[in-house]
């Protein structure tokens, strides 16, 4: 198919090059940008448990604070990027 990978791919350069330089490799909100822009710590088990995958679509798609929305993924990334932080939980 040509597509090197497909959507998982995209997923991780994705969390690369827009997510991780706040939120950190891991969602800890320790990446180089992160203190400055008090990334949240996106693996946090009360924040986890309180917040639903389309407030996560949300807030990817139209930002928050000081976080710039992403309106131009394509919704698989979006729901590649909301698993990849579900992942995070309890880490």
């Amino acid at each position: 198919k040509g597509d090197a990978g497909g959507t998982p791919a995209l997923v991780e350069i994705t969390w690369r090059q827009q997510c991780a330089t706040c939120h950190g490799p891991t969602g800890k909100g320790d990446g180089p940008q992160g203190p400055m822009f008090k990334a949240a710590d996106l693996g946090r088990e009360d924040w986890q448990s309180k917040v639903k995958d389309d407030e996560i679509v949300q807030t990817i798609k139209g930002g928050k604070g000081r976080m710039p929305k992403f309106d131009q993924l394509p919704d698989d990334v979006v729901k590649g990027l909301v698993s990849r932080i579900r992942s995070f939980r309890g880490q």
